[in-house]
C-alpha cells in the first residue's frame, strides 16, 4: 500500500498561480493587480513563535521576489478570549511567545492592512501523531533517501506536511502526505526530491505537522496547479484573501546525522 504523498515546490507553484489568473481575466500579465498573501501559523511548540509573514504578491514581468508587508495590525485569539498583537519581528514577520496552541482549540487570526481586515479561523487538530524516528537509506546512483517513519492512528481524516531541513537550509520541497490509502498503518515511504543531496557529516532534520484538511487541499491544490496551469485559485482559508493560509497545527521533530 502507498501513502498518498506530494512534492510541492512552491516558487515555482506560485508562478503557475500567477500565469493561470492571466487566462482567467484574460489581459496582458504586466497589468495583473497585486494581491496579499498571509501565512499564519500557530503550534503547540512552547520554543518556536506564533507566526504570521505577509507579503504581496506582484505581476508576472516583476523579477523582485514577493516583497514584505510592514506596519500591519496581527492578532491571534482562542476560543477563551485570550487575545495577543504580534509583534514585527522584522519586516513582513509577525511573532509571539505568548500565545501557544492546544490541542483541539480554535483560533482565530485578524489582519488588518491598508485599512482592509483579514480574517480566519482553524481548529487544531485532537490528536498529536509522533514523528518516531527518520532512517536514511541508499538510493540509486548512491544517492540517499530520507524516510519519516510514523504511526496513523486509525480511522479517517489525518493530513501532515512535512520539511526537510540540511544543516541549516531547509529542502525547497514541502512534502504532503493523508491516510485515505494507508488508514492506520506505519509509514515508510522516503522523502524524495532531486533537489537535495547529502555529504558525510550533515545534519537532517524532518519536521512533521498535523494539519487540517483545508489546509492540505491549499497546499496539494499549489502542487496540482503546478503541474496543469489550471486556472482556478487555490482554496484560501482566509477570508478576503486569495492567497496564503492560517494553520493550527502539531510539530514533532527528528534528527540524524550522516556518518559515513
Amino acid at each position: 500500500m502507498k501513502l498518498s504523498f506530494k512534492t510541492i515546490l512552491l516558487p515555482l507553484a506560485g508562478v503557475f498561480i500567477l500565469a493561470s489568473c492571466e487566462k482567467v481575466i484574460d489581459i496582458d500579465p504586466r497589468y495583473i493587480s497585486s494581491e496579499i498573501m498571509i501565512e499564519g501559523e500557530i503550534t503547540d511548540d512552547s520554543i518556536a513563535p506564533t507566526s504570521v509573514k505577509i507579503s504581496q504578491s506582484l505581476g508576472l514581468n516583476d523579477s523582485r521576489s514577493f516583497p514584505e508587508v510592514s506596519g500591519a495590525i496581527v492578532v491571534i485569539s482562542d476560543e477563551s478570549g485570550v487575545s495577543d498583537t504580534l509583534k514585527e519581528s522584522k519586516p513582513g514577520l509577525y511573532t509571539s511567545n505568548h500565545i501557544v496552541g492546544r490541542l483541539g482549540a480554535t483560533y482565530k487570526l485578524n489582519v488588518i492592512v491598508d485599512n482592509k481586515t483579514y480574517t480566519a479561523t482553524s481548529t487544531m487538530p485532537n490528536t498529536k501523531v509522533p514523528l518516531d524516528t527518520i532512517t536514511l537509506t541508499n538510493g540509486f546512483s548512491g544517492s540517499k533517501l530520507v524516510t519519516p517513519i510514523f504511526v496513523d492512528p486509525v480511522g479517517l481524516g489525518n493530513f501532515y506536511r512535512l520539511k526537510l531541513q540540511i544543516n541549516d537550509k531547509f529542502s525547497e520541497g514541502l512534502f504532503l502526505f493523508d491516510d485515505k490509502v494507508v488508514d492506520g498503518g506505519v509509514n515508510q515511504r522516503p522523502m524524495f526530491d532531486q533537489s537535495t543531496s547529502f555529504e558525510a557529516g550533515d545534519k537532517i532534520r524532518v519536521k512533521m505537522m498535523c494539519i487540517n484538511e483545508d489546509v492540505y487541499q491549499y497546499f496539494y491544490t499549489l502542487d496540482e496547479q503546478s503541474q496543469s496551469g489550471s486556472p482556478a485559485n487555490p482554496p484560501c482559508n482566509i477570508q478576503g484573501a486569495k492567497l496564503g493560509y492560517f494553520s493550527a497545527h502539531t510539530v514533532s521533530e527528528k534528527e540524524i546525522q550522516i556518518t559515513e
